[in-house]
């Protein structure tokens, strides 16, 4: 999945482009450039659910070797309905369950 993360200190930093996954606390995400801060903003969408989601969260661990790093952001601000449209989500890919 597709994710855009930048510094959220600044507004005027560029939104780096990066894959991940997603969990329905926060996200793994795969980008460069590395965030400069633990606190970004973060954009993405899922499928079938018309708005972008946007969130703000937190660094809280970087793993990798070798020039490929791993951040594991949590969220720390996430609108009701994301998270709802995100639980569905990952209710349908894991599990099957089709909503109507």
């Amino acid at each position: 999945m597709a994710f855009l993360v930048r510094d959220a200190t600044d507004e005027e930093a560029p939104w780096a482009l990066g894959e991940g996954n997603l969990s329905l606390g926060g996200f793994q995400w795969r980008g460069k450039p590395p965030p400069k801060g633990k606190a970004v903003d973060v954009r993405f969408r899922l499928p079938r659910f018309r708005r972008e989601i946007r969130a703000k969260g937190e660094v809280i661990r970087v793993t990798g070797e070798n020039g490929s790093s791993r951040f594991h952001i949590r969220f720390t601000e996430l609108e009701l309905k994301s998270e709802l449209a995100i639980a569905r989500f990952l209710d349908e890919v894991f599990f099957n369950k089709k909503r109507p």
